[in-house]
């Protein structure tokens, strides 16, 4: 920059002072010759863009600012920024992300009681939200129950628990610490689960006189499948259980008693796919299909085979279960009658 003003300005020979006494003389002899008008024309224009040209770079050039203390600040963190690419294997921008996550987990660690007195705070906040949710689940839940009981109820009579009757009964899980997971009252912590806060037992007295034992202790097998019958009718509606199995299901009741089985059974068959195990003729006869199991001996081993039974079949089964295994003719219409019926 500094040898190019030279040349246009202060050498010796610079071009600008000398071009200007060129079209003085240039100027001074068209007085005299016209051929000299046009050259002067064009050294003036030449003069003109000259001059501009250097008035641009002389203003170019006292604008730079030229700070030797800035400069070797600037090479010292280019330095330290090759450094750190090398170190890290990072380019530029990601160096940024990461001295912004640095600073991050600084300020975390000079405010750590600051942020630790903060999240517990917001962490008692939501268990509070969460325990005021549980109440109102638990308080939509008793009032359901009451209802489902009654429901139950009516269906255990109608499958040969007269006597029976089925509550069910509500509590809170209770902790004696506090830990994550648990609500402070007054008498102690409750502890909340993904489920809400109820604690749910079903309790049942299967005779009068008898006191509310846990269901899960108390029946027998073939009572848990009548009051497993009796549940899933009175819920049926709103489970999403496609396939039920009761295994003697008609264990220890009366052919009267069989037959509302076999009601309860069919109409919950209209919902759900239903798979019974039975030896009572009034249940085995409203089933729409009838498997027959058989187990035989082949040489020293035990085979067990089970096959679909056509019309005639089923007819000869359901009467064997009314007669024995001599089927008579009473028995055969009997069977008939209950499959038509």
């Amino acid at each position: 920059m500094d040898n190019v003003l030279k040349i246009l300005y202060e050498e010796e020979n610079a071009v600008y002072p000398n071009l200007s006494q060129v079209l003085k003389e240039i100027k001074n002899a068209a007085r005299y010759d016209s051929d000299f008008e046009k050259m002067s024309d064009d050294l003036n224009g030449a003069y003109i863009t000259i001059k501009e040209v250097s008035d641009y770079l002389s203003n170019y050039k006292s604008n730079i600012n030229f700070d030797p203390v800035r400069i070797e600040q600037i090479r010292e963190r280019l330095g330290s920024l090759n450094f750190l690419k090398k170190k890290y294997n990072l380019s530029v921008d990601e160096l940024i992300k990461k001295a912004e996550d640095l600073t991050n987990e600084l300020n975390l660690t000079e405010n750590y009681d600051y942020e630790l007195e903060k999240l517990s705070k917001d962490v008692s906040s939501k268990k509070e939200d969460l325990y005021n949710t549980g109440v109102k689940l638990s308080g939509s839940r008793v009032k359901n129950a009451k209802e489902l009981e009654k429901e139950i109820n009516k269906y255990l009579n109608e499958v040969g628990l007269e006597s029976a009757d089925f509550k069910i009964d509500f509590g809170y899980y209770n902790s004696d610490e506090e830990n994550n997971f648990t609500y402070k009252l007054k008498e102690g912590y409750v502890t909340l689960t993904r489920n809400g806060l109820d604690n749910v037992e079903f309790l049942i007295k299967v005779n009068k006189g008898s006191d509310y034992t846990p269901l899960r202790k108390t029946a027998s097998g073939g009572e848990i499948s009548r009051v497993m019958l009796a549940i899933k009718a009175s819920v049926s509606s709103g489970d999403n259980i496609p396939i039920l199995v009761f295994d003697e299901i008609d264990a220890g009741i009366s052919g009267r008693i069989a037959g509302k089985v076999g009601k309860v059974m069919k109409e919950l068959a209209k919902t759900h796919q239903i798979i019974s195990i039975t030896h009572l003729p009034q249940i085995a006869a409203i089933s729409q299909r009838h498997f027959y199991i058989e187990k035989s001996n082949v040489k020293d081993e035990t085979i067990t085979k089970i096959r679909v039974l056509d019309e005639d079949e089923k007819v000869t089964e359901v009467a064997k279960l009314i007669s024995g295994e001599n089927v008579t003719e009473a028995a055969e219409k009997s069977a008939r009658e209950l499959i038509e019926s």
